[in-house]
């Protein structure tokens, strides 16, 4: 999780285009308490629609459209055997550049990652490069690194080895994640049905308008102890300042529980 996001409000981007090494995405579809941590659009709650629901304490999102965004995935790029990757470029009207890398966990263990990636511009020129760390990355789900390249770049570069979180574990088999669509915005809960509570949860959503991706957001979805305790839901209204009209909806949920002190 990008260090930016711990205290910022999440970004909501539209036109994004995937650019992947491996060609294609594969992640799987989270319905009930199935392990990954993608649920699309029609898995939709089909709770009635709370219009005088508070949003989450850490409501997110900004209306900042934008337009796609097409890098280059190096061949040069490395990820340990059993994790794929993928990458989702996009800029918005301000021009920033934001770009997320897609890391699915195709093991049943759990892999703490760190993730590198470098842009480069036109000519090969290396510009700048960042890294993450995604901690307790469970079996079968999708976590992401999101990064803000310098503008003009034209390629990109990852390297993702495996790394160490002492005292984790994965929450991702134990969350269940729904989308409540709403006339300008999308209400995400998160429910932990695990034993043991959820720390740092994170999410990223992608928004669809007739098939077309639209927009693109991250928000978490936690109490005020940034955590959701077994049992419990937490919420948070996604860019509540106004997506837009859209249909669909991909969202990313990741979670960790500690299991020393």
């Amino acid at each position: 999780m990008n260090k930016r996001l711990l205290s910022a409000a999440a970004l909501a981007v539209s036109c994004i285009i995937l650019a992947s090494c491996s060609g294609g995405k594969t992640a799987s579809t989270a319905s009930g308490t199935e392990k990954s941590s993608e649920v699309s659009g029609t898995a939709f709650s089909d709770v009635p629609a709370d219009t005088n629901a508070e949003p989450g304490a850490n409501a997110s999102g900004f209306n900042m459209k934008g337009e796609e965004y097409a890098a280059e995935c190096s061949a040069d790029s490395k990820a340990p055997e059993g994790i794929k990757v993928e990458g989702v470029g996009y800029i918005e009207d301000e021009k920033d550049n934001y770009f997320v890398l897609l890391i699915t966990n195709e093991g049943d263990k759990d892999r703490s990652l760190d993730v590198n990636i470098t842009f480069y511009d036109a000519d090969g020129n290396e510009m700048n490069s960042q890294t993450e760390f995604v901690p307790a990355l469970g079996g079968g789900a999708t976590g992401f690194a999101s990064f803000m390249p310098d503008s003009g770049y034209a390629s990109y570069k990852y390297t993702v080895t495996d790394g160490a979180a002492a005292g984790l574990v994965s929450a991702d088999s134990s969350l269940e994640a729904k989308v409540e669509k709403r006339e300008d915005s999308a209400l995400v809960s998160v429910t932990n049905k695990g034993e043991l509570a959820a720390e740092d949860v994170y999410y990223c959503i992608f928004y669809y308008e007739n098939g077309a991706l639209k927009f693109y957001s991250e928000g978490r979805c936690m109490d005020t102890g940034n955590e959701i305790k077994p049992g419990a839901t937490e919420t948070d209204e996604n860019a509540y300042y106004g997506v837009g009209s859209y249909d669909d909806v991909k969202i990313y949920v990741h979670g960790c529980c500690k299991t020393s002190g």
